[in-house]
């Protein structure tokens, strides 16, 4: 049987939990295509519109959805601009956070 992604959900949860919790306002970009941040963002609340060349291609408002997570696996820049639309709540992470 194959080794679970996260061995134990509710300590992965607790550690979620504890993570601090930024408000952005409608409007702001969060992560900029090009730039590289070391960091990934995770969504408590709101809703968020990922760019791509001027060209709106996802709207995400789902709680838990995770931004960047790409940019710092691979250590390479973000492809696309994540912007709030609502005032939105998030929770940036590095990577040491991960362990």
């Amino acid at each position: 049987m194959p080794t679970p992604l996260i061995p134990d959900i509710a300590v992965f949860q607790r550690k979620l939990a504890t993570l601090p919790l930024v408000t952005y306002q409608a409007g702001e970009t969060v992560l900029s295509a090009a730039s590289t941040t070391g960091r990934l963002l995770i969504l408590k609340e709101g809703a968020v519109a990922v760019v791509k060349e001027g060209v709106e291609i996802a709207r995400v408002t789902e709680p838990g959805a995770v931004f960047g997570e790409l940019s710092v696996l691979l250590d390479q820049p973000h492809t696309a601009d994540v912007r709030l639309k609502p005032r939105s709540f998030m929770s940036p992470m590095r990577p040491p956070h991960l362990g």
